[in-house]
């Protein structure tokens, strides 16, 4: 094993106060309970935010069948193909809903926050288990993808778990299923993430120096065999790497993503929403709370390296060189070709970050490491509880208000339609997609069957003529975009119902009309 406690500076075991708690977290009992805490701490809040535009996508594809979905595969999203099957059979053990789509990414968290605890144990013992865990857990990427019904932090929990397979063929520890296990981690996080190759490529790059020449080939081995199981989805993918072409159009700052807010996240928007354009969020004081967070790990990082004086220089290779990876492609290709570097996108590189803010940490001494630790601590508290507010993700995509609205203010029997949007990404459809409970008990008045599966989103049907249906309800919901009526109020007006009611959200609004005539 490799025990660099010996070389990083520590206090006596009566002053330290970290001894104190290390000395409670021996062993892989210590992995697995730091593991719990993480899922604990990522999943606390998962319920509150309103989905947004991309867990929609989640839950409208997986609720078709799987020939439906190779179908749409064909054209689009098809990166994504094997997390939108485990999510589809997932599902229909669990049923859709937020809480169900987004806990596989908690839980993934949580293996991941246990993988990084084992790492660091095997390379520096307990204080390394905690460090290493807790700079994962408490990282805003982590707790902002755990509550994400998107693939990315199962592709971190992969990268993760690569690492830890990786480390023990370092340290000797390695069993003689250990290549096949790194082959299949490799391979699955790629498949959540096609982007993932990227660290997984920096992750062999940085280790095989350390290896001894059996080892290398093993690890050779396992990438061969995981590069072959991802080229198929690599190739299907690549070819239809157009759907991001939608950045070209989109000003933002390259720096910001790969550099701040893919490490400290502290919006879902590309760019931050200031406070005139959002009554409920406003993100520029939490980006330079990011920035600000940015500058101390980055200070962090290099004066415990320097403190270090190359004690660490295997560390450093293994966290640095897939980072570098990730970050140095992503950006080189948006800058020569069409943008492809989004935040989101680098965060199966977010264990190889941790690790190396880890280092830093474990190799700062008395209290710089105290102030620098609260310092990143108290600002991960504030953007942990910023990505938990009801509207914090797109406030405008309130799919969780119009859910509500109708479990609140509906009775069973009613109708209800939805004002067509300019393009199904801002359909108010997307609500049924999130929460097909909510809309069970309710007569879907312009699409009582679903539409075939031919986009990612939830599209709108063709606008109805509802004097012309059957057995119209004597209420009915309409909801609109706020701002934006559309051509059911029209009919309804013109057909002499009345408003009985609405409800109003941050982006949407549900009116209730009527047939008889409103009381005076």
């Amino acid at each position: 094993m490799v025990n660099e406690d010996a070389g990083a500076p520590t206090g006596t075991i009566e002053t330290d106060w970290r001894q104190a708690i290390t000395g409670k977290l021996a062993g892989w009992r210590g992995d697995v309970g730091l593991g719990i805490v993480g899922l604990l701490i990522c999943g606390s809040g998962m319920w509150i935010p309103s989905p947004w535009i991309d867990e929609a996508a989640t839950a409208h594809i997986i609720s078709y069948s799987v020939p439906e979905m190779f179908g749409l595969w064909q054209t689009i999203d098809a990166n994504f193909a094997p997390y939108y099957l485990f999510m589809h059979f997932w599902t229909s053990l669990t049923g859709i809903n937020p809480f169900w789509l987004r806990l596989p990414s908690t839980i993934a968290a949580g293996v991941a926050v246990g993988a990084m605890a084992s790492t660091g144990r095997l390379l520096g013992g307990r204080r390394y288990q905690i460090f290493y865990a807790a700079c994962f857990a408490l990282l805003p990427r982590t707790t902002a993808m755990a509550i994400e019904a998107r693939p990315y932090e199962l592709s971190a929990m992969f990268t993760a778990l690569a690492l830890l397979l990786v480390v023990r063929q370092i340290t000797g520890l390695a069993g003689r299923w250990n290549p096949w296990l790194l082959a299949l981690t490799m391979w699955g996080a790629v498949s959540m993430h096609l982007f993932s190759a990227l660290p997984i490529i920096g992750l062999v790059g940085g280790a095989i120096y350390w290896l001894k020449p059996r080892q290398r080939r093993q690890l050779l081995i396992s990438s061969v065999m995981a590069a072959l199981l991802s080229l198929p989805l690599a190739i299907i993918g690549l070819s239809q790497q157009s759907q991001v072409s939608w950045l070209a159009s989109v000003k933002y700052k390259l720096a910001d993503q790969a550099l701040v807010d893919s490490w400290f996240t502290s919006r879902w928007n590309i760019n931050p929403v200031k406070g005139y354009e959002s009554p409920y969020v406003h993100e520029v004081p939490l980006h330079w709370l990011a920035v600000a967070m940015a500058v101390v790990a980055l200070l962090v990082i290099l004066s415990g390296t320097i403190a270090a004086r190359k004690r660490n220089l295997m560390q450093l290779t293994i966290s640095l060189t897939p980072l570098v990876t990730s970050v140095g492609v992503l950006w080189l290709a948006s800058v020569i070709g069409e943008p492809i570097l989004l935040s989101r996108y680098l965060t199966s590189a977010s264990p190889f970050f941790a690790m190396l803010l880890a280092e830093g940490f474990l190799w700062l001494r008395g209290r710089w490491q105290l102030v620098t630790a609260m310092a990143l601590i108290v600002g991960s508290m504030v953007l942990f509880y910023a990505q938990r507010q009801p509207w914090t993700k797109l406030w405008k995509e309130d799919f969780k208000f119009i859910a509500m609205a109708m479990d609140n203010y509906a009775t069973p029997g009613d109708g209800f339609v939805m004002e067509p949007a300019p393009s199904p990404h801002e359909s108010a459809r997307n609500a049924v997609a999130l929460f097909p409970d909510s809309f069970q008990p309710f007569n879907d008045l312009t699409q009582p069957e679903r539409l075939p599966l031919t986009t990612v989103f939830t599209p709108d049907p063709p606008v109805a003529e509802l004097d012309d249906l059957d057995d119209l309800p004597d209420r009915i919901w309409v909801v609109n975009r706020n701002g934006a009526p559309g051509p059911y109020q029209e009919q309804l007006a013109a057909l002499g119902w009345t408003i009985e009611g609405w409800q109003e959200g941050p982006g949407h609004t549900a009116t209730l009309w009527t047939v008889q005539p409103r009381a005076s």
